[in-house]
């Protein structure tokens, strides 16, 4: 398998984010440090 990294797209952003939101989530975080992290998780474009 040949893996090729790119630099994201403006347009994946959202995606993007919601994905390092989830990932974080993921390792049990509570929700407060999730909503606590969310401004630096989201696109800022």
């Amino acid at each position: 398998m040949k893996l090729k990294i790119r630099q994201a797209q403006l347009s994946e952003s959202e995606v993007i984010s919601n994905l390092a939101i989830s990932s974080k989530a993921y390792w049990g975080y509570s929700p407060d440090f999730i909503n606590a992290c969310r401004q630096e998780l989201q696109n800022n474009h």
